[in-house]
Protein backbone atom coordinates (compact mmCIF):
# COMPACT_ATOMS: atom_id res chain seq x y z
CA UNK A 1 0.00 0.00 0.00
CA UNK A 2 1.10 3.35 -0.55
CA UNK A 3 1.86 6.21 1.42
CA UNK A 4 1.64 10.08 0.30
CA UNK A 5 3.46 12.06 2.66
CA UNK A 6 2.60 16.09 2.85
CA UNK A 7 5.19 18.24 4.03
CA UNK A 8 3.78 22.07 5.05
CA UNK A 9 6.19 24.84 5.82
CA UNK A 10 5.45 28.42 7.36
CA UNK A 11 8.84 30.59 6.88
CA UNK A 12 9.51 32.74 9.72
CA UNK A 13 9.24 36.51 9.23
CA UNK A 14 11.73 38.01 7.62
CA UNK A 15 12.83 35.13 5.67
CA UNK A 16 14.95 36.40 2.41
CA UNK A 17 13.23 35.13 -1.01
CA UNK A 18 16.80 33.43 -1.59
CA UNK A 19 16.56 30.69 1.48
CA UNK A 20 13.10 30.22 0.65
CA UNK A 21 14.31 29.98 -2.75
CA UNK A 22 17.08 27.51 -1.37
CA UNK A 23 14.41 25.52 0.43
CA UNK A 24 12.21 24.73 -2.40
CA UNK A 25 15.40 23.44 -4.23
CA UNK A 26 16.75 21.36 -1.25
CA UNK A 27 13.73 19.78 -0.87
CA UNK A 28 13.03 19.12 -4.56
CA UNK A 29 16.52 17.95 -4.74
CA UNK A 30 15.87 15.30 -2.32
CA UNK A 31 14.05 13.24 -4.90
CA UNK A 32 17.45 11.86 -6.97
CA UNK A 33 19.21 11.39 -3.59
CA UNK A 34 16.50 8.87 -2.27
CA UNK A 35 15.31 6.18 -3.90
CA UNK A 36 12.34 5.82 -1.32
CA UNK A 37 10.99 9.03 -2.48
CA UNK A 38 8.49 7.73 -5.84
CA UNK A 39 6.90 10.73 -6.67
CA UNK A 40 7.32 14.35 -5.80
CA UNK A 41 5.78 17.83 -6.22
CA UNK A 42 5.90 20.85 -4.53
CA UNK A 43 4.91 24.35 -4.58
CA UNK A 44 3.69 27.76 -2.88
CA UNK A 45 0.43 27.37 -1.27
CA UNK A 46 -2.60 30.36 -2.43
CA UNK A 47 -6.08 31.23 -0.85
CA UNK A 48 -8.22 28.40 -0.48
CA UNK A 49 -11.99 27.89 -1.19
CA UNK A 50 -13.02 30.55 1.36
CA UNK A 51 -10.45 32.92 -0.32
CA UNK A 52 -8.54 32.88 3.63
CA UNK A 53 -4.81 32.55 3.26
CA UNK A 54 -3.58 29.47 4.42
CA UNK A 55 -1.64 28.84 7.57
CA UNK A 56 1.91 27.64 5.49
CA UNK A 57 3.54 29.04 3.28
CA UNK A 58 4.69 26.13 1.33
CA UNK A 59 4.14 22.43 0.59
CA UNK A 60 5.86 19.36 -0.66
CA UNK A 61 3.57 15.92 -1.61
CA UNK A 62 5.46 13.13 -1.75
CA UNK A 63 4.69 9.06 -2.45
CA UNK A 64 6.39 6.22 -0.92
CA UNK A 65 5.87 2.51 -1.05
CA UNK A 66 5.19 2.20 2.33
CA UNK A 67 5.96 3.00 6.19
CA UNK A 68 9.35 1.07 5.81
CA UNK A 69 10.42 3.05 3.10
CA UNK A 70 9.47 6.74 5.18
CA UNK A 71 11.16 4.78 7.75
CA UNK A 72 14.63 4.87 5.44
CA UNK A 73 13.63 8.48 4.32
CA UNK A 74 13.93 10.04 7.69
CA UNK A 75 17.08 9.79 8.71
CA UNK A 76 18.67 9.50 5.43
CA UNK A 77 22.22 11.65 5.18
CA UNK A 78 20.30 13.88 2.22
CA UNK A 79 16.87 14.66 4.53
CA UNK A 80 19.29 15.24 7.39
CA UNK A 81 20.98 17.35 5.15
CA UNK A 82 17.85 19.69 3.94
CA UNK A 83 17.03 20.36 7.56
CA UNK A 84 20.00 21.53 8.92
CA UNK A 85 20.85 23.46 6.32
CA UNK A 86 17.31 24.74 5.87
CA UNK A 87 15.41 24.81 9.67
CA UNK A 88 16.86 28.48 10.46
CA UNK A 89 13.95 30.07 7.78
CA UNK A 90 10.84 27.80 9.28
CA UNK A 91 8.09 29.24 11.80
CA UNK A 92 6.22 25.28 11.73
CA UNK A 93 6.39 22.03 9.81
CA UNK A 94 3.62 20.08 9.47
CA UNK A 95 3.77 16.48 8.40
CA UNK A 96 1.04 14.35 7.36
CA UNK A 97 0.88 10.63 6.10
CA UNK A 98 -1.92 8.94 4.58
CA UNK A 99 -2.54 5.65 2.55
CA UNK A 100 -3.79 6.03 -1.24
Amino acid sequence: MSIQRIVCFKFKAGASQEAIRQHMQDFAGMMSEIPQILEYRGGFTGPGDDNRMPDYDCMHYMVFDGMDDIEIYRPHPAHMRFIECNKAVWENVLVLNAEI
